[in-house]
């Protein structure tokens, strides 16, 4: 008798859906639309003569200054209040493609009014590399004249179908509940 696979038959590390604490961890972590620019160049093609650093641990929080008295940073004027989170995957061999595709494309994000940045991830894990695309926008109003009345809709690449495997039909659309993040300068 087959069994239809369930996610959680999956092997650790091959779920096709984004961790909620993931998620969370990358939004905390994330640029928040800061009055300074989060767009960074597109990783540069690995040397396969070096070896990729080891992922370290996020760094815990600092707890705030004993002292009331002592100066602390000026709160940063991040205004977003929405981050939009994308997942695809592709072949490993076809990473550094997409990589390109996709960081040729994301500069348009910036044009689009209510968005305030956003960052490309990715990770290889086994045969397959896996992408993410968190964007951060002012409200779900400003998401929606972007993106249509139905904002979990995925607005595919034309190449998507292409290099991705089983493009995703849903992105999520999460509310910054907290932010507690000093944005780069």
């Amino acid at each position: 008798m087959n069994k239809t696979a369930r996610p959680e038959d999956a092997p650790s590390g091959t779920s096709r859906r984004v961790p909620l604490a993931l998620v969370a961890l990358l939004a905390a972590r994330a640029l928040l639309g800061c009055t300074s620019s989060m767009e960074q160049a597109p990783p540069a093609t690995p040397d396969p003569a070096v070896a990729p650093p080891t992922a370290q641990p996020a760094a815990a929080p600092t707890a705030p200054p004993a002292n009331p008295s002592t100066p602390a940073a000026a709160p940063s004027s991040c205004a977003a209040r929405i981050a939009r989170v994308w997942h695809g995957r592709t072949r490993n061999d076809k990473a550094e493609e997409y990589t390109a595709y996709i960081s040729s494309a994301l500069p348009k994000f910036r044009t689009i009014p209510g968005n305030l940045g956003y960052q490309l991830m990715r990770e290889t894990v086994g045969a397959e590399t896996h992408f993410m695309v968190i964007s951060y926008w002012r409200s779900r109003d400003d998401i929606r004249a972007y993106a249509g009345d139905d904002i979990r809709k995925t607005r595919h690449l034309p190449r998507d179908a292409e290099l991705l495997i089983d493009p995703e039909q849903a992105v999520m659309n999460y509310d910054l509940a907290v932010i507690n993040l000093d944005c780069p300068r």
